[in-house]
């Protein structure tokens, strides 16, 4: 059955070399084809995908469209008599189409059998497309098959013998981890997924592999934290409340007091791993978001990154400027006003050598009220000084003036602010805990500018990893 024969026959789309193709495409897992009834439509796939790959084309996507082409991908791929080299490489010609246009394909998806059947494959091939797929399409997605009941599933193929189908699974559940809201990773953690990766850690031990080795489940639990703690899809308190029920469940899972130290101390420490990781994530988001501009920042989780087109070192900047806040219907708004400013002017006033300051103070019905300041390493004392009066007394930056942390109406009850230099933080439950403090979901602030060639290219070359700005803050004890 050649679904395929509608296509074009120009010969750009003719496969000069199938068996080259196939490897270039599939991956070094799938062989070249070979010849039988099934098999013979690899060549055809394989030709389609890397057409898609081109770019968008309206023409050919109504030809797409037209012939109801992911219609037949979705009987080809819940069809279990195809072999199953047949529906990986039909599960790969569906993750190209939604890449080649999401408005158009991800509602395909989302409304049909596509993501039971990758389920249903268990192949390492349908897991890492899935991965892709989450990757493109994120919270819907992730939605969906918590809606579905799918996630037990996913977690399922930890316990699979198959190495490979145990790497891709741990990939497609750091990604739901990252883009999943609060009850998609209670889930995860209620099916057991802590207590999976405590088992694939602890079998290091149980073989003839050396610990020491790089073994594919080293810190699984630590990076399934870390994909939580630096995501998109929990806010702070949270990410917190999250990362306090993983190590909870640590706890009754482990077989030693041992075992329960070195993995809660891999929770908690951030390590250079997890410090490029943030960067890494941070400045995916730019190049996404502020590609061609000749300044942005973006403040994550774990790290903060920056770039400009002038120097910004020891200078005080406090434009552009980030708030959120948490805001609750309270008594005594005044009281908690004034006691949160004698606090956090007590902070500023005790700043370390490095720059930031932590306090508490009890406030109403025995509460505690946490507060920390911060400034970049660089900045001197009374630069950063100015910079955290700045932030809580509101000052004319640039022509905008901002009302200032104190002047908030109604008062809330906690939050944070962010500008390039300093930042603050308060809340009524304690949040020093974390080796770097947390501040929700990424923000990143583009300012309109024209873009040229130059500029673009200027931008790219600032951006790299090596060259990125960045601030990863202090652990506080």
């Amino acid at each position: 059955m050649r679904i395929f024969e509608w296509l074009p026959q120009s010969a750009a789309l003719q496969p000069q070399n199938p068996a080259r193709k196939a490897r270039e495409v599939s991956g070094p897992e799938f062989s070249p084809p070979q010849p039988n009834n099934q098999i013979q439509d690899f060549p055809v796939l394989i030709e389609f995908v890397q057409r898609l790959s081109n770019g968008f084309d309206g023409y050919f996507q109504d030809l797409i469209l037209k012939a109801k082409v992911f219609s037949i991908f979705e009987l080809l791929l819940c069809d279990f008599t195809c072999s199953k080299r047949v529906r990986e490489h039909v599960s790969l010609a569906i993750e190209a189409l939604v890449n080649f246009n999401r408005n158009v394909f991800v509602g395909l998806v989302l409304m049909g059998p596509t993501i039971q059947a990758l389920i249903n494959m268990n192949s390492s091939c349908s897991i890492r497309v899935l991965c892709s797929l989450i990757n493109l399409i994120r919270s819907p997605l992730i939605d969906e098959i918590h809606s579905k009941g799918q996630i037990p599933e996913i977690i399922t193929f930890l316990s699979f013998n198959d190495l490979s189908i145990q790497v891709a699974a741990m990939d497609c559940i750091c990604q739901i981890a990252y883009f999943g809201r609060r009850e998609v990773i209670e889930e995860m953690i209620k099916q057991g997924v802590i207590d999976k990766l405590m088992e694939l850690q602890r079998s290091i031990n149980t073989t003839d592999q050396n610990p020491d080795d790089d073994s594919p489940f080293s810190s699984w639990v630590s990076r399934f934290a870390v994909q939580v703690e630096v995501g998109e899809g929990l806010s702070s308190r949270e990410k917190m409340e999250i990362k306090l029920e993983i190590l909870k469940r640590v706890k009754e899972a482990s077989v030693s007091e041992a075992e329960t130290a070195t993995i809660v101390a891999e929770v908690f420490n951030t390590t250079l791993e997890n410090c490029n990781s943030c960067i890494c994530n941070a400045t995916d988001m730019l190049v996404k978001e502020c590609k061609g501009n000749k300044t942005a920042i973006i403040w994550f989780d774990r790290c903060t990154v920056r770039y400009s087109n002038r120097s910004f070192y020891s200078t005080l900047d406090t434009y552009p400027a980030h708030a959120q806040y948490t805001i609750h219907a309270y008594d005594q708004e005044e009281v908690f006003a004034k006691i949160l400013n004698r606090t956090i002017k007590k902070t500023i006033a005790m700043l370390s050598a490095s720059n930031y300051g932590i306090q508490n103070a009890t406030v109403f019905n025995n509460k505690k009220l946490y507060t920390l300041v911060q400034c970049l390493p660089d900045l001197s004392t009374e630069d950063c000084r100015a910079c955290l009066n700045i932030v809580v007394y509101g000052n004319v930056v640039r022509g905008v003036e901002p009302s200032g942390l104190l002047h908030s109406i109604p008062f809330p009850l906690g939050g944070s602010v962010l500008n390039p230099s300093c930042n603050i933080r308060f809340e009524i439950y304690p949040f020093y805990g974390d080796p770097i403090p947390t501040y929700g979901a990424p923000e990143s602030i583009c300012p309109s500018q024209g873009r040229d060639p130059e500029e673009t290219r200027s931008s790219s070359e600032i951006l790299s990893p090596c060259k990125s700005y960045f601030s990863t803050f202090s652990e506080v004890n």
